[in-house]
């Protein structure tokens, strides 16, 4: 899982988040096809800038992808502060 995060004045700004298939390095694209990956992905991002943190509860439905997003947006927030 990849979470895209800028970061603007102490501020996240943007949140992109993608996830590879398992079977490629390739991302999942709209033609994936289950469902709540694609409703996690459009509705996490939101929540990650409003709380301007990593601390969001994970989608019902796609646990293991928005558990991975969450991680992922610790560990880029980790590295903005160095």
């Amino acid at each position: 899982s990849v979470a895209r995060v800028t970061i603007e004045k102490d501020r996240i700004i943007n949140v992109v988040l993608e996830e590879t298939t398992g079977e490629s390095n390739e991302f999942k694209d709209a033609s994936y096809p289950y469902e709540p990956y694609h409703r996690a992905r459009e509705e996490m991002a939101p929540l990650f800038l409003a709380a301007n943190s990593a601390g969001v509860d994970t989608f019902t439905g796609a646990t293991g992808s928005s558990a991975a997003w969450i991680a992922a947006v610790e560990k880029a927030l980790e590295h903005a502060r160095r």
